[in-house]
């Protein structure tokens, strides 16, 4: 008997033991992946404290693309021009690419492969940005390869993501986009019919996204709009810290309504008029006012019939305070007259492409619209090729494109000189991840942006578009 219970107590403490070391090992293993802040009594943030180990997953997934490892990205961004023109010469391996969806597909585990070739951070690399979540949406139709990058560099599991899929997207696009919202808690697809050109269906696409992430719990801040063919020019916590020094400001192009797009409408607009890109960057509060305004719902209706009427919602819904008393907006016929004043006396200019960025890791806004850095032509400032009258960036562009103010760069292809991309992709991880450095970053530059002024009630001869 006593043998029995000796016995007994010796495999109780064992087996106690080796529970407790088990719970040591396990609790040590995850502080060194993330580490658990309380911010409140009721919550606590887990936050990545590994960032080098998601540098190396962020190197082995670039390093899969077949020569991407011999490219200089480095020597690139610093303008070595013997490196630059090594770089054009790389094409993206397509057929690598097709492969690896293969065996996602057709993996047991289709998340883990997914996660395995494509990095997405399970944590908040900071406390800031946990308590800062983000919102963006797109309207996608091809490239799944090049829409999941763009997720992978601006995804964080705080923030939330809509995608609306265009009807006539391949088979293979939709499947596999599908596969990002089953893998992704945080990322929404939505499919719509059929998009044309310039067509209202673009309209009806874009307001989905944003009644759709208004909809949701999570309490994000501010709003983005972006396309396919976009990658961001700033980490996530440069757009937390931006978006916190915008204050509720509603960033959209504020231009002239030309009136040839209403096709002899003999109607009148309930709202006056005003042309802008349909990229925009707006808060939650300017989200949840537009999506249940009747006010909006019957400018989107008016707008049925006009062309491109998603070159005509932004600074439309933010520029009417007297008849539509959005959250952030501004007096888009004041702030129109002001520009148009400072264009005639020569203060507007193309884009400037000589810009540097100050040694406290700032950027300096050139001009009031931040939402996306896009050139047209005959800007002389695109070193790719105009597809569309729209710069598609190359490898010499790569050197400007660092320093821009913008908060993203339009546009971007896989088939026209891939090494841009993907070093403007690992340059953006490497300076996400660069924790120490990103602590400095410093947004106050973004307070003279003329809808910020607007906001925050400066008088409108204090208000500047240009600001070099």
């Amino acid at each position: 008997m006593r043998c029995r219970i000796r016995w007994n107590i010796i495999v109780y403490v064992g087996l106690t033991a080796f529970a407790l070391i088990l719970f040591v090992f396990n609790v040590g293993y995850k502080s060194i992946e993330a580490q658990f802040i309380t911010i409140s009594p009721q919550i606590s943030i887990a936050i990545e404290q590994n960032p080098k180990k998601l540098w190396n997953r962020v190197e082995t997934s670039l390093n899969q693309l077949s020569g991407f490892s011999d490219i200089q990205c480095d020597a690139i961004l610093s303008g070595d021009s013997e490196a630059a023109e090594k770089a054009k010469q790389w094409y993206f391996p397509f057929q690598d690419i097709s492969n690896i969806w293969n065996e996602i597909e057709e993996s047991y585990d289709q998340c883990k492969t997914l996660k395995e070739f494509f990095v997405f951070p399970e944590f908040p690399l900071t406390v800031e940005e946990a308590e800062y979540p983000l919102a963006y949406g797109a309207l996608v139709h091809k490239d799944i390869t090049q829409v999941t990058y763009l997720l992978s560099s601006i995804y964080r599991p705080n923030n939330v993501y809509a995608f609306v899929v265009d009807g006539k997207s391949s088979i293979d696009f939709k499947r596999r986009i599908n596969i990002l919202s089953d893998c992704l808690p945080n990322v929404y697809v939505q499919h719509t019919t059929v998009v044309r050109w310039c067509g209202y269906e673009i309209v009806r696409s874009v307001f989905n996204t944003v009644r759709l992430l208004a909809g949701l719990k999570t309490q994000w801040k501010y709003f983005q709009y972006l396309s396919g063919v976009d990658l961001p020019l700033k980490t996530n916590l440069e757009m937390t810290r931006i978006f916190k020094t915008l204050n509720g400001a509603f960033i959209s192009e504020i231009s002239e309504f030309q009136n040839r797009r209403l096709f002899n409408i003999s109607a009148t607009s309930p709202l006056p008029l005003f042309k802008s890109s349909l990229s925009a960057t707006f808060s939650r509060e300017s989200a949840d006012y537009m999506i249940s305004s009747a006010m909006v719902s019957n400018l989107l209706s008016y707008l049925k019939n006009t062309k491109c009427p998603d070159e005509s919602i932004w600074t439309t819904i933010a520029g009417n305070p007297d008849l539509l008393p959005l959250p952030g907006g501004f007096n888009a016929s004041a702030l129109l007259t002001r520009r148009k004043k400072e264009i005639k006396e020569g203060h507007h200019s193309f884009i400037d492409p000589e810009i540097t960025r100050p040694n406290n890791n700032t950027f300096i806004p050139t001009q009031y619209y931040i939402s996306r850095y896009q050139v047209w032509k005959p800007s002389p400032n695109c070193k790719g090729k105009y597809v569309a009258s729209s710069c598609v960036f190359g490898v010499d562009d790569l050197p400007i494109l660092i320093s821009r103010p913008e908060l993203v760069v339009h546009k971007l292809y896989f088939d026209y000189q891939p090494a841009t991309y993907f070093c403007l992709l690992r340059q953006h991880w490497q300076r996400s991840l660069n924790i120490e450095l990103q602590q400095k970053f410093n947004a106050d530059s973004y307070q003279n942006l003329a809808q910020v002024k607007a906001v925050n009630g400066e008088p409108l001869d204090k208000i500047r578009f240009y600001y070099k």
